[in-house]
């Protein structure tokens, strides 16, 4: 077999080339994100979910989580993910209530993806922190948000990295 070289400026040409094909792609690295809640939220509606506005990021490498308007996750790439999340939530009515958090793919009255607390009855001023973890398969543009519901009002949403957050992770095809 017979050796063939080539020159520098081939060899330059072709690493040019190749870059330009991989930032082409985008980002190479699985999608996955972590937002939260910063500052608290009051739920002052009793007895219909209400939207937990996640309104921070940890990171976000393919810009899917709008903290801003609808706080909420839109899929980018379509496959299997691993989500993880965590409320945690204060009775401050005074009175035992029932209070539970969703993942909600599609909007308020879609697919329940996760649903870590069952009704669960809270004492007076109790606070309740929760987490969540499963494996769900979604299509491009799927989206999903956190929903919290109270059977009393006012509830208070902890605000904070370690107490209020929703992540998720690509995991593959």
């Amino acid at each position: 077999m017979k050796q063939t070289w080539i020159t520098r400026e081939e060899y330059e040409k072709d690493q040019r080339t190749l870059n330009r094909r991989l930032e082409s792609r985008g980002p190479m690295s699985p999608p996955s994100f972590r937002a939260y809640r910063s500052g608290s939220q009051s739920i002052t509606v009793a007895t219909s979910e209400e939207l937990v506005h996640l309104n921070d990021k940890v990171w976000d490498n393919y810009r899917a989580f709008d903290e801003v308007t609808n706080h909420r996750w839109t899929c980018p790439v379509a496959g299997r993910y691993q989500i993880n999340c965590a409320i945690r939530l204060k009775n401050e009515s005074g009175v035992a209530a029932n209070l539970y958090m969703r993942l909600r793919m599609g909007g308020a009255a879609g697919t329940v993806v996760l649903h870590p607390l069952q009704e669960m009855s809270v004492a007076d001023t109790l606070v309740a922190l929760r987490h969540g973890s499963a494996q769900y398969v979604f299509a491009v543009n799927d989206y999903v948000e956190m929903y919290v519901y109270t059977t009393q009002q006012p509830v208070t949403v902890a605000d904070g990295l370690q107490y209020t957050f929703m992540d998720m992770f690509f995991i593959g095809t």
